[in-house]
Order: C-alpha cells, then structure tokens, then sequence
C-alpha cells in the first residue's frame, strides 16, 4: 500500500515538471505581388503571397480584408521548406487590402504576422457619364472620373457609329465636337483606359445633330387653264422637323415672277397657283425648318399656259383619300371635263408600298404612293394632269388595363401601351386630372380616362381606349357627421333599393316587424379601431350590415335613448373597407370608411 502511494506521487511530480505548450512562431518576410494579367476585370484581381514559414506550424491561413468590400481568403498554400506562397483571387481592383499570414500548429494555436498592405489591380472602372448637350452646331460629352482600378488611367477613348473614335487626356473629363451628320441620331460610348486595358463602356443618351433640310427634289407642274399646279416629296428633315415650304414661280427667262409662295398649310407638299398669263413657266421648291431654309430645288419640266384652252384638269374620286393602312384597298378613280379617258399611273416609295389597278389602290408597305392622272388635249380641251398623293401607314391598337374604384385623395399611374410603341396620351372627365401617365383625384364622383395615339408618319391613329370607374372619399359619410363614432346623421332612405345578387337578402333568417318611423337614418362612422352602426327610428326592425367581409346581423333593433341605436364592432385602426347596411333587407346606405 505505501508503495502504490508513492508511485502516484513521482507520477504527479512528473506531469509538473512537464513545460507548457507554446504557441507557432510569428510568420516573416511577409510580401504581396500584383498578377493580374492585361483585361482583368475589376471583380477578378489576382496576386500572390510569399513569406518565411514558422517553426513548429502546422498550417497557415493567409486571408485579405479591405472596407466596403468582400474578404478573400488565399488559395493554392505551399511549402518548400520555411519559402511558403499562396494565391489571392477575386479581389477588386483598386480596392487597399489588409494582407494577413496566421500560422497554426497541430494543438491548434496560432500566431499572427504582421498586416501588408496591398492594392489590387484590375482594368478601370466605368466612368459615369452625363447627358450630352448641343449648342451651336458643337455636341459636349462630359463624365467623372472613374476609380482606376489600382493603375494610372492613361487616357480615355470616345466612339460611336459613323464617328472616328477619339483620345481624350487622362486628365479631362470633357470632349467635344462638330464632326457630326446632320440629322443622324448618335449614340457616344467612353471607355477608361489604363495598362491593364480599356473598362467597360459607358453609354450616352442618344443625341441628333439637326441642320437645315436637305434640299428637295425637283417638283411636278402640270397646267389647267390659266393655273399651274405644282406638288413635290418631302425631303429629309436633318434632325429638325420641316415648318414650312416656299414655291417660287419663274418665267422663260429663268426670272422670279413675284414672290415666293407658301402652300396651305405651311407644310403641305403641294400648291396651285391660278390667274397666270400665257407663257412658259418652271417652278423650283425650298425647305425650311427651325435651323433655316435650304436651298432651292432644280427647276420642274417647263409649263406652258395657252390661250384660248378649257382647262381639262382631271379629279380624283373620293377627294378625301388621303391615307390608308398596311393591308387595306380602297377604291380611287379619275375623271376630266373633257370625258376622255384618265391614264393613272402609280410611283410608290418605297416601290413595294402600294399598287393599283382596276380603280382600286392596294396598301402593301409603310411608305407614299403618288397616283398621277393624265388625259390628252382636244380640239377643245388642253392636257390636263392632277396628282394625289396617299400615305400608307400601319394600323395600331391601344391596351388599356381597367381601373378599379378609387378613394380620395390618391393618385395612381396609368399604365396603357400602343402596338406601335409610341407613347400613348390621356384625356379626363370628372374629378380628376392628369399629367402625362399621373392621374391625380380631385373629388368624388365619376372619372372617365381616354387613352389615345394620334399616330405619325408610319402608323395611323389608334382607336382611343376610354375607362371610368368611381372615386369615393376616404372620410366620407352618408347623410352627417358619424366619422367620430358619436353622430346620428345618416341616409333618409334607401339609396339602392332591394339587395345586390352577391349579398344575402335576410343575412341571419328573419324579418323585423318593426315600422320605419319619420326621420328614419343609418349611418357609419369609426373611432379608436371600432366600427360604429347606426340606426335612428327603426325600432324592431331587422338590421343586417356588411363591414368589410363580415355580417352584422341584429334581428331586432331594441328601443334606445332618443331611438338612436349603435351597434359597434372591432376592426383595428388604418384599416379600408366599406359598411353596406340593410333595413328589412334592403340597402340603405353603402359608406366607405378609413377606421381611425
């Protein structure tokens, strides 16, 4: 037994004499290199990491931390003797890191390095660019500068279709130009420039570079007695809509004849000028828009007016066939005083934008189609020729969602479209007024919404789209006060006799036999989250109220204090809903209510 105690006591003695387990040393030579190759993006930075291995570690674990973005842990950990490497991925670029090498031993302890700090590096950043401005013929791009992504920005490159790219200064953040197409749209993209690449490109709203028009083409004249009848083809605009066109006559000399004409409208493509003496004429055209006029067109084929001759000017059949839609045909004839034969022949533009035969025109494509009648000269009547002019444009239709009843005051978003894309416009009746797409409630009663495209150039106008719906008031009560849960005001009668087909005409299964005394009213109204009913002069009837989703049923209202009856419910405070109450079944009184 003494032996045994002693035993014990070396075996204690010896676990003290043990030394504690001490922690890894400290790793050194701790350093972090950049190998981001050439077009790293700025979310895929790259480096590796190098440092002096610890004495007694186990493992490491190399972790980089930067503010406002995500840690990355080191990847790919190696070893040649205390020469350790690890890999840093996915680092943004730009981004300072904190670079930090823990050793760990096999118990499990750890021992820090010192931090390194390192920025990673990676193509730019997208500048943010502003809206492009034009003045005087000059477009200005301005933008701010971009975080560099750990590398110098050397310079920044401006592009853009039918536009030589350009180099603009790392130090600038302002470009401009004239070297535009006048009435081409241009969309400008910028990109930021270092020795790992270009960034991304940012984009500019789309600009156009307006100039006056471009000059017409030479007119069409044709004469009929003493007048002359001129019609040409719209150039193009450049950018800036065409206000107005000037007709100049000019005698066989080549001589103006007084002064320039002006068709009406300003912009009609066609215009007859009457009470001319015999002799040879041509005619040239100019347009012009906000940006100035162009120059004039070359000169029509000559016209002559004679004397002596009945003017033989064909008409076109209905006169009011102006404009047709792809797909559709229609029905357009010639005749003349002479009672000759009317030649028509058809020019479309594009070609395939329309036919014609057997007195019908056929629309085929967007576009115009130019119907010219010709009928020859007679011993009595002269030439005559006469032109319409037909725009073939694409049908389009207008999706208007439904409007459900409303409370006011609100406002909401309208939200209809057009199958061409266009922007679609409204129109309002009643208590309630828009702004662009803003419909806003002024009052209570019926809103009628329109929605309308009045269309362009290439689709005709859209049958417009009328929704209405009723606005009631949020705080509004039937016949009085009510809203604060005390008053007896209310309707004087039924304002919708007999039951709606969704509710139960006796909700509860009996029938009051109580008589409605003179001044018989409900009403509704809320305080503190109930709903309060009121019933004046209808003792022993049945009452029956929908609040919200629920039912009410009082099979007989009992006598009360000046036979004012309340019946109150619980629904909660903020809560929307509508108290319809019923008398002996039949609808008294529909309130909306806003519970306080």
């Amino acid at each position: 037994m003494k032996k045994l105690a002693v035993v014990a006591l070396l075996s204690l003695i010896a676990s003290l004499a043990t030394p504690a387990h001490s922690a890894p040393a400290k790793p050194t030579n701790l350093a972090v290199s950049s190998t981001s190759p050439a077009g790293t993006a700025t979310d895929q930075a790259s480096a590796t990491v190098t440092w002096t291995g610890s004495s007694n570690a186990l493992t490491y674990a190399v972790s980089a931390t930067a503010p406002g973005v995500t840690s990355i842990n080191g990847s790919a950990l190696s070893c040649a003797g205390t020469a350790c490497t690890a890999v840093l991925a996915g680092m943004t670029g730009g981004a300072d890191y904190s670079v930090i090498v823990t050793a760990v031993d096999n118990a499990g302890a750890t021992t820090a390095s010192d931090s390194f700090l390192f920025e990673a590096r990676s193509i730019p950043f997208a500048p943010t660019v502003n809206a492009p401005t034009l003045n005087n013929g000059q477009v200005t791009l301005t933008w701010g500068t971009p975080d560099n992504g750990g590398q110098v920005i050397s310079k920044y490159v401006i592009s853009s279709s039918g536009f030589t790219s350009a180099d603009v200064a790392a130090n600038l953040n302002t470009f401009t130009t004239s070297n535009l197409n006048a009435g081409q749209a241009y969309i400008f993209r910028l990109v930021a420039v270092s020795s790992l690449g270009a960034s991304e490109q940012a984009v500019f709203d789309s600009i156009t570079f307006a100039a006056v028009p471009i000059v017409p083409g030479a007119p069409t004249a044709s004469s009929a007695g003493s007048s002359i009848t001129v019609s040409w083809v719209a150039p193009v605009s450049n950018g800036d809509a065409i206000t107005s066109y000037s007709v100049f006559l000019l005698n066989n000399d080549g001589d103006d004849v007084g002064t320039p004409s002006t068709p009406s409208p300003a912009i009609s493509t066609s215009l007859t000028l009457s009470n001319l003496t015999s002799g040879t004429y041509t005619l040239r055209v100019s347009a012009a828009n906000r940006q100035g006029s162009s120059a004039r067109s070359i000169a029509s084929t000559p016209v002559v007016i004679s004397s002596g001759a009945l003017a033989n000017k064909p008409v076109f059949s209905p006169s009011n066939l102006t404009s047709m839609d792809i797909g559709t045909d229609a029905s357009l004839t010639a005749t003349a005083p002479s009672g000759g034969q009317v030649a028509v022949a058809v020019a479309a533009l594009p070609l395939n934008a329309c036919t014609y035969s057997a007195g019908r025109v056929f629309a085929v494509a967007s576009g115009t189609c130019t119907l010219t009648s010709t009928i020859p000269a007679n011993s009595t009547f002269s030439a005559g020729t006469e032109t319409r002019v037909i725009t073939i444009k694409a049908a389009q239709s207008i999706t208007f969602p439904p409007i459900s009843d409303k409370f006011f005051p609100g406002a909401m978003t309208l939200a209809a479209t057009s199958t061409s894309d266009l922007v679609v416009r409204y129109s309002v009746s009643g208590p309630c007024s828009v702004s662009g797409s803003l419909l806003s409630f002024s009052g209570v009663g019926s809103c009628t919404v329109t929605a309308s495209q009045p269309g362009n150039n290439t689709f005709s106008a859209a049958q417009p789209r009328p929704q209405s719906f009723q606005i009631s008031s949020a705080s509004s009560q039937v016949g009085g006060s009510g809203g604060g849960g005390s008053g007896a005001g209310g309707s004087t009668g039924p304002t919708s006799p007999g039951t709606p087909g969704n509710i139960p005409k006796n909700p509860g299964g009996e029938t009051g036999s109580g008589l409605a005394m003179p001044g018989a009213k409900v009403n509704a109204g809320s305080f503190k989250g109930y709903v309060a009913i009121y019933a004046k002069n209808h003792q022993g009837q049945r009452l029956s109220a929908k609040v919200g989703k629920d039912w009410v049923i009082v099979k007989s209202i009992p006598a009360a204090k000046n036979n004012l009856y309340r019946h109150v419910e619980f629904t909660g405070v903020g809560v929307r809903i509508q108290v319809r109450v019923f008398i002996n079944g039949a609808l008294q009184a529909t309130i909306p209510l806003l519970t306080k």
